[in-house]
């Protein structure tokens, strides 16, 4: 008994290091900015599809799948706090203006997005979301967020923009309640979008607590979870009277009538709109609110190939072209952004480095009888020629 327990000792930290590199990976895929991308990418283009099926069955109600969305994420944070069995406190403190804001903004933007694509063809809904890009980098701008767009940037920016006029061109019908909706939506998005992403990067920061550096995944995910906390469960609740008199009756109507197969649509819809949801404030959060309108962009271009594929839907060769010219575009801009953050990565280093030779640290005193330390009330010696010289180069250096 003595040698098995001897055995099962030595065995278990070899267990232990392998379910903590297990542990780890999963953190570190979890935690991963390429997975939150793909997965933003994959539930944004299932999600898409089967609200197509879901509205080919008449549930074409925008106001309540944005709310059976954001319920199944409501409910998902609410078991993530029972499980937790404690409450979780923040210190963050924002103004109650920009809280609600924030919260009214969450709850409208998806809406506007589904009542437009409603009264809209989807090529005119494409064209809309053009005018959303530049609005967003304005707004960045003007807060402060992100690195400032270089010409290369630019440039591939008004390409990917050509190629979505091309795609879209030919599936463009529009009334006139839905192009006030466009630009409703339109506004609402780049200002919804802009205000996550500046309120996430405040929770870093206070996460961080002022430590210097950037932030390690586990604090990025910590933050984003704490603006999802503190923002979505409360767009739900003032989203609901609205979808209630808007939708009520006719939801209830047409859940009374649909078959076992439309209801699962409904379902695996709703739960591919929280998926879009989550993945999507992780993007907006951890990257910025331009990419995630540029892998907007992306998404509609593979929903163009995928509605040919699927749903045989009649495509031009001018419609191909724009989407191929826009899928090309981005990766393009993809490449010019990663360029440019190495650039700046680069330039980080040489930049602290003259910092700390332009202020240098104060020397400790020390007792010299050439030059004893003055009382109090007294003034310093002269500076040397030696501390003189060395000041002088400084100031060249930097």
């Amino acid at each position: 008994e003595a040698v098995m327990r001897l055995g099962l000792g030595k065995s278990k930290p070899g267990r232990a290091k392998v379910g903590r590199s297990q542990r780890e990976l999963y953190y570190k895929v979890v935690r991963s900015k390429v997975v939150s991308l793909a997965a933003n990418f994959c539930g944004a283009v299932g999600c898409i599809l089967a609200n197509k099926l879901v509205f080919r069955r008449g549930f074409d109600l925008p106001l309540t799948m944005t709310l059976l969305g954001y319920s199944v994420v409501s409910v998902s944070i609410g078991a993530n706090r029972l499980a937790r069995g404690e409450k979780r406190e923040s210190s963050f403190r924002q103004s109650p203006w920009r809280r609600v804001a924030l919260i009214g903004l969450t709850a409208l933007a998806p809406a506007l997005a589904n009542a437009s694509l409603k009264h809209n063809s989807v090529g005119f809904t494409q064209l809309s979301k053009v005018l959303t890009t530049p609005c967003i980098a304005a707004l960045e701008r003007w807060r402060g967020i992100g690195a400032p767009l270089t010409n290369r940037r630019l440039f591939w920016l008004a390409v990917v923009h050509g190629g979505v006029l091309l795609a879209s061109v030919a599936d463009v019908t529009v009334t006139r309640l839905g192009a006030v909706l466009a630009l409703l939506n339109v506004l609402v998005t780049a200002r919804y979008k802009v205000d996550w992403s500046a309120t996430c990067r405040e929770l870093v920061k206070l996460h961080m607590h002022g430590a210097p550096g950037k932030p390690s995944p586990a604090i990025e995910v910590a933050a984003l979870t704490d603006a999802v906390e503190r923002t979505l469960p409360h767009a739900t609740v003032c989203l609901l009277p609205l979808a209630l008199a808007l939708e009520g009756r006719r939801a209830l109507a047409l859940v009374r009538t649909m078959d076992a197969a439309g209801l699962l649509t409904v379902a695996l819809a709703a739960a591919l709109g929280a998926l879009t949801s989550l993945t999507g404030y992780s993007v907006i959060g951890r990257l910025s609110a331009l990419t995630h309108q540029i892998l907007g962009q992306f998404k509609m271009c593979c929903l163009i190939f995928a509605s040919r594929l699927l749903f045989a839907a009649p495509l031009n060769a001018t419609q191909f072209l724009g989407a191929g010219m826009t899928m090309s575009a981005i990766l393009a801009y993809t490449q010019a952004t990663l360029d440019q953050r190495r650039r700046i990565d680069q330039a980080l280093p040489l930049r602290d480095k003259l910092g700390e030779l332009a202020s240098p640290p104060p020397e400790a005193p020390h007792e010299d009888s050439r030059h004893p330390r003055p009382p109090n009330g007294h003034q310093l010696p002269p500076r040397t020629r030696h501390q003189t010289d060395r000041k002088s180069a400084v100031t060249f250096v930097a």
